[in-house]
Parts: structure tokens; sequence; C-alpha cells
């Protein structure tokens, strides 16, 4: 490793994600223009193929008036499509710098009945303690759980089953058999190494369903989806450039990925 370290004599390390490096790093992630809030559209449009799937889908599990709970809910996207529907709409996520301004968004979209739209500072194990128990027809969480340490997850999956009303839907969708290492980024400043969007889990679809029945629910559906990935896209000129100096081709670069979405039933 030695051959690493510069003259700050900083030594390459893997970040250790405790509750408040989270935080911080979704504080900065979520409200920067010119990360997330840009990265999760396709080029020069306002659209997610990915998330859009996931509204379509959602809207086919319940009826319209349903209370529905989306999990670390980014920029509203989801939320917004599924209120313009007539859903009553609650939200959580644990950057409070991003719920204030998804909150000043919502305001100022004349569209959006802002009754129906309910947002919330906290994570995945705070949910009864701050929307109560059997409320909920449906929770999703769309890129959550490959974020989150096994310990959380079972501790999630309670907080959820609490939410949920009995036959209520849980929706997740994550990454499909994600090579995390491949996502590695080392900081140039400190040589923490780390994946580039936080992601500490992988799953395929013996995975979930096994994890899902663990925690009594049934499984509906489990499925992959292939979808135009709004990251690489939004970087494909920056690495068609860099191909065409190194004739280089790095597989990770596509402008597509999976997804793997399951439906889940509370018994």
């Amino acid at each position: 490793m030695k051959e690493f370290m510069n003259e700050d004599k900083c030594t390459p390390h893997y970040v250790e994600w405790t509750d408040h490096k989270i935080k911080k790093y979704w504080d900065v992630y979520e409200t920067h223009p010119a990360l997330f809030r840009t990265l999760i559209f396709i080029p020069g449009t306002r659209k997610n193929p990915a998330l859009d799937a996931v509204v379509n889908k959602s809207c086919k599990l319940v009826s319209r008036n349903s209370k529905i709970l989306d999990i670390g809910f980014g920029n509203g996207y989801v939320i917004k499509k599924m209120a313009l529907q007539g859903y009553e709409c609650f939200g959580i996520d644990i950057s409070e710098r991003n719920v204030n301004l998804t909150l000043k968004e919502i305001l100022e979209d004349d569209r959006l009945n802002k009754k129906n739209i309910t947002l919330k500072v906290g994570n995945i194990l705070q949910l009864s303690s701050i929307f109560g128990n059997n409320l909920f027809d449906l929770i999703i969480a769309t890129d959550i759980f490959e974020h989150l340490n096994d310990e959380t997850i079972h501790k999630g999956f309670q907080g959820i089953s609490r939410c949920l009303k009995k036959g209520g839907y849980l929706f997740i969708s994550t990454p499909y058999k994600e090579v995390l290492e491949r996502s590695y980024v080392l900081c140039p400043d400190c040589h923490a190494i780390f994946h580039s969007v936080g992601h500490v889990q992988s799953f395929d679809e013996k995975r979930m369903i096994d994890m899902l029945k663990r925690h009594n629910f049934q499984v509906v559906k489990c499925t992959t989806e292939t979808h135009r990935n709004t990251i690489r896209l939004c970087m494909a000129k920056t690495y068609d450039n860099l191909r065409r100096i190194f004739k280089i081709y790095n597989p990770e670069t596509r402008a597509y990925t999976q997804n793997l979405y399951t439906i889940a039933q509370k018994i």
C-alpha cells in the first residue's frame, strides 16, 4: 500500500459508514445541483425510466386515495407522480436539507395538491415512531436496501411491517446482482475508498425472496428489468472522450442497468 501514500501520509482505507457520515453524505449528494438532482434524469429530459416503472407498477397494486409511503424519497420523483394521480403520499428521508428543498419544490408546483403530501425527516428505523402503526396500503423502498447493513435491514423490516396495514404491499427496487467493487472510488484528499453512491449490499432473486419470507412477507412477484441508467448517460460524453483518447472500453460505463423489482404482501 506504500506506493499509494501521498505526501500527507494518507493511507488508503475503506469508509466505515456511521449514522453521522451517512447523514452528511446525503445532505450534500441529494441537494447539490450538480449531483443527484441532475443525475437522476436522462440528459435533456425530466424523466427517469426506472422510477417511472416503480410508479406504474405501484398504481396497479392499490386504488386511488390509498395511503402510500416512499422511504428515502430523494427528490420526490415517485411521490410527485403518484400525488398527481390522486394518492395520499407520505415520504421520509434522512436529510433534513433534502426534505426542505423537496417541500419547496412541491409548494412551487401548481399541479400538486399540497394537502395530499406529507414529508418527514427520519430513517427506516423510525417509521412507526413517526407515522404510527397499520397506516399504509403501500410502502415503496426504491434504491434503499443496498445502502443498509444486515442489522438495519432486519430492524427496518420490523418497522415496515408495523406501519403496513394487513394485506398491504411492500415494493422494493434494488440494483440486480451488482458487483460492488466495480463502483469503488478513491477520494484524492484523504484516500478513502468507497462505493460511489454508498452501496454495501448486492441482491438477486433468491436473497431477496428469502429475506422477505424470514420477515413474514408473502412474495407476490420478483422480476428484473433493464432501464437506461441516468447517471451513466449523464457521464457518457466524458467516457466517450476517454475511450477515444485511451482506446479503452469499460463495460461498467454502459448506459443500461438491471433492476430487481420485488412486490410482497404483509401476511
